[in-house]
């Protein structure tokens, strides 16, 4: 099978951690394994290539909505069976390229699904809300990584809470 992430950065160390795992079991099993990176932080990309993970960090993204960078995934996800984004902004591309694939393959990838890793955007850029609704609405699975990230899922009206599924990582935030 051939599962292709998507993140903006790869050096918090959270978010990497717990992808740095998944892609480690996904190997693992068997399975073709990549990583699309497209922003300037990149301090685990080595980690990344040393599990043997294919990491794409050919394409800077533009600032606002970049469409180039909607081509670019376009091209990367096309042979996927499952493409996984991760965070709040490569989840702005999901239902494009959901839309995309439908349009343009003849088979479309088995899943397409997102986690969210942190909502400390939330109260940073409240605007960030209204993106979250959108995200909520055109996912077709959302996974957790806490309860409170659960509980506010399920809490939005435009979210059935059938496609949210919760995996604690030990975070109670």
């Amino acid at each position: 099978m051939k599962i292709v992430h998507i993140c903006q950065f790869l050096g918090v160390g959270g978010l990497e951690r717990v992808l740095l795992s998944l892609c480690q079991e996904q190997l693992k099993r068997g399975d073709s394994v990549e990583l699309v990176v497209y922003d300037t932080d990149r301090r685990w990309v080595q980690k990344f290539d040393q599990a043997g993970v294919e990491v794409h960090q050919d394409y800077q993204k533009a600032p606002g909505y970049d469409f180039g960078l909607l081509s670019y995934l376009e091209k990367r996800t096309l042979n996927a069976d499952i493409v996984h984004t991760h965070d709040l902004n490569p989840a702005l591309y999901l239902a494009p390229l959901r839309i995309i694939h439908a349009l343009k393959l003849k088979r479309r990838p088995v899943t397409f699904l997102h986690t969210t890793h942190g909502m400390e955007h939330l109260d940073l850029a409240p605007k960030t809300k209204l993106y979250e609704a959108f995200i909520g609405m055109i996912s077709p699975k959302i996974v957790t990584v806490s309860p409170k990230f659960l509980d506010y899922y399920q809490s939005q009206p435009l979210t059935r809470s059938s496609k949210v599924h919760h995996i604690n990582n030990g975070t109670q935030l």
